[in-house]
């Protein structure tokens, strides 16, 4: 009995060892689909342009972005609903705000929910159930984005700026983009009255306002300002102030003994005659169970010798969007622009296409000047698509998780040949 034990025992070992080693192989490539990690694997590429006019370099340090990230998830890939996409925003673009959004199909349907947490800085995709099924059968490519702004507080003026996409567990690891990113200019000579307006980058519910008179140094007789809220958010009494920069060129502060306070949404400045530029900052709070994606300030100077002067700021909340399309036999690739997708049965790439509702451009975080009671219009579809994108760079070779798989099947297979090998020669000797 004691002989049997011994001549079994490396069976006994082999067996063990084989059943070991499928399940740490097999653990390891399982990991790179969990909820956790099927996050960026099937990004292709991701890119940053002005959402005005859709350029992709030489950037202002007050531009609005449009931050991108496109997708391809190959036919048979199963993406279940607890396995969502998710990337990191980089730390150069301000997240001021969480954010929830939608990625819709070419017929309008939901096909994934997305949500981005202020805090972490992650977008999480979750496909619907509907759109996991059909990615079974059929290939899926799209695209998610969100609006944003440069933290200035960590880019470089006058040089380029590597932006880590953080795409380490994708098919391009590595990825990065280099953008260079003006000082920006100094004030028109002939301004007489600005506005600048944006969120808090720690508190959400914290708006910031800017008001720079006269710039030109004109003679204004009995000037007035007036400063008005929307009812969307109040003044915080005592944030008034003059906080002055270089931009303000030889700016005074605003005697705050002229200034008066008609309600909590508005407010006026006697200054009576002036030659000088004046700078005056402050805050609103916005109304508590406000759901507006926006807030206005609009701010009027008035004198005796100057036609009345008018400028609106509107500030929005960061927002995002996306389009997917649904293809017979769409693979991950990596193009240089968005394009309107192919339709046509057959095609072997499924492209994606610009979002049609996309939110206007926001004004988040940081001075950004606006135009007298203007917003930038939306760009049409054709008009998006005819527009470049800063392309990631690729490494040389891509990885892909199929590989892992195929060397952990030949090894089983060698394992258990070496196996039935042993057990013969057992056999034999018995």
């Amino acid at each position: 009995m004691k002989t049997n034990d011994f001549k079994n025992r490396p069976l006994l070992v082999f067996f063990a060892s084989f059943f070991l080693m499928l399940g740490i192989g097999a653990g390891t490539v399982m990991s790179k689909v969990s909820a956790g990690d099927v996050s960026s694997a099937y990004i292709t590429s991701a890119s940053v342009y002005k959402t005005s006019n859709h350029q992709t370099d030489n950037f202002n340090p007050y531009d609005d972005l449009t931050v991108r990230w496109n997708f391809a998830i190959p036919k048979g890939a199963g993406i279940a609903v607890a396995q969502p996409i998710a990337v990191v925003v980089p730390d150069v673009f301000q997240v001021p705000n969480s954010l929830d959004f939608q990625i819709h199909e070419q017929n309008g349907d939901v096909i994934a929910n997305a949500h981005l947490d202020k805090n972490t800085r992650e977008i999480t995709v979750h496909f619907t159930s509907d759109s996991a099924a059909t990615d079974v059968n059929r290939a899926l490519s799209g695209y998610f984005e969100i609006n944003s702004n440069w933290d200035l507080s960590k880019i470089s003026f006058n040089t380029k700026n590597m932006i880590n996409w953080q795409l380490d567990h994708s098919i391009i690891p590595g990825a990065s983009t280099d953008v260079y990113i003006n000082q920006g200019n100094a004030p028109d000579k002939t301004e007489v009255l600005s506005k600048f307006g944006w969120f808090d980058l720690k508190d959400p519910t914290l708006l910031h306002w800017k008001v720079r008179i006269n710039y030109r140094k004109q003679n204004i007789q009995n000037a007035v300002v007036v400063d008005q809220l929307d009812g969307n958010s109040t003044f915080v009494p005592d944030s008034f102030g003059s906080t002055i920069d270089s931009s303000d060129g030889e700016a005074v502060p605003v005697d705050l003994s002229k200034l008066t306070i008609d309600s909590d949404s508005k407010f006026h400045i006697d200054f009576g005659d002036i030659n000088q530029t004046y700078v005056l900052t402050y805050e609103s709070r916005v109304k508590s169970g406000s759901q507006a994606s926006s807030y206005d300030n609009a701010v009027n100077l008035t004198g005796d010798n100057l036609s009345t002067q008018s400028k609106t700021m509107m500030v929005e909340k960061i927002d995002g969007g996306g389009n997917a399309s649904v293809g017979p036999s769409a693979t991950p690739s990596t193009p240089s622009k968005p394009s309107t997708p192919n339709t046509t049965p057959g095609t072997e790439t499924v492209a994606p296409t610009p979002v049609v509702n996309m939110a206007q451009p926001v004004a988040t975080a940081q001075p950004s000047e606006s135009k007298a009671n203007t917003t930038v219009p939306a760009f049409a579809p054709a008009e998006i698509a005819a527009q470049p994108v800063a392309k990631v760079a690729l490494p040389k070779a891509a990885r892909f998780e199929s590989s892992r798989w195929q060397v952990l099947i030949l090894t089983a297979i060698s394992v258990l040949l070496a196996g039935f090998t042993l057990i013969l020669k057992n056999k034999k000797r018995s």
